[in-house]
């Protein structure tokens, strides 16, 4: 059975400005979607997989374009390495939202520049009620 892929009709009612594509700022229904697009796509090397990917990443590349003045250049090996750089974005924002770590998300300014990613701890409580590792463990 082929995988379901993304809708680009509603993805792009959903998601008009390139702040809205930053992973923590994703529904938990799109942040879902488009990481199985990607894992879909980094797996089978379906090209079909990749539209909705696609276009968040080009938002968000045509965003930091703008904003220094310059038409969007991009070649194909940096489209990609973006592409990877997202899932692991998009993984990122899923351990955030489903476990205690405090994860520092992705920004306009920070995304698909090899950032260092900072984890500050543990929450009290996570966000999706999932407690990994249990509250005991991190407490000793």
């Amino acid at each position: 059975m082929p995988p379901v892929l993304t809708d680009i009709h509603r993805l792009a009612a959903d998601i008009q400005t390139a702040a809205a594509a930053l992973p923590d700022r994703l529904s938990d229904y799109w942040l879902s979607r488009i990481s199985q697009d990607l894992e879909t796509y980094f797996q089978t090397q379906a090209e079909e997989a990749l539209i909705g990917p696609l276009a968040l990443v080009l938002l968000i590349c045509q965003h930091k374009a703008d904003s220094m003045g310059h038409a969007l250049e991009i070649r194909h090996e940096t489209l990609y390495q973006y592409l990877k750089d997202y899932q692991l974005e998009l993984g990122l924002e899923t351990l955030r939202r489903k476990t205690r770590l405090q994860i520092a998300p992705a920004t306009l300014d920070t995304i698909f520049t090899d950032r260092k990613v900072k984890v500050t701890g543990w929450r009290t409580e996570s966000p999706s009620g999932v407690f990994w590792p249990p509250p005991a463990a991190v407490d000793n």
